[in-house]
């Protein structure tokens, strides 16, 4: 998990719901349930096609990991500097 956490941290685009799917190994269409009943947040962009934020997808993991308290949550920037401390150790 914790890779699949270093991997969202560093990306600068919003997500497929292939992504996320993959991002949470589950299926495409339990994904894309998710984003419908707003599990996770999702913006629509151009003709309908769905993306999400890779904060987004970070907030849903840490409240299914049970880190509901606010300072128990990390935002992306601060999970970049986490993992770049850890990769320079």
């Amino acid at each position: 998990m914790a890779t699949k956490v270093k991997a969202i941290t560093k990306l600068e685009r919003l997500l497929t719901v292939d992504e996320v799917a993959d991002y949470l190994s589950i299926y495409r269409e339990t994904a894309a349930r998710y984003i419908r009943e707003r599990k996770i947040k999702s913006t629509k962009i151009g003709d309908g096609a769905v993306r999400v934020h890779p904060q987004d997808l970070l907030d849903y993991m840490n409240k299914q990991r049970g880190m509901k308290e606010d300072n128990d949550e990390m935002s992306v920037e601060e999970m970049k500097e986490f993992y770049k401390k850890e990769e320079s150790k």
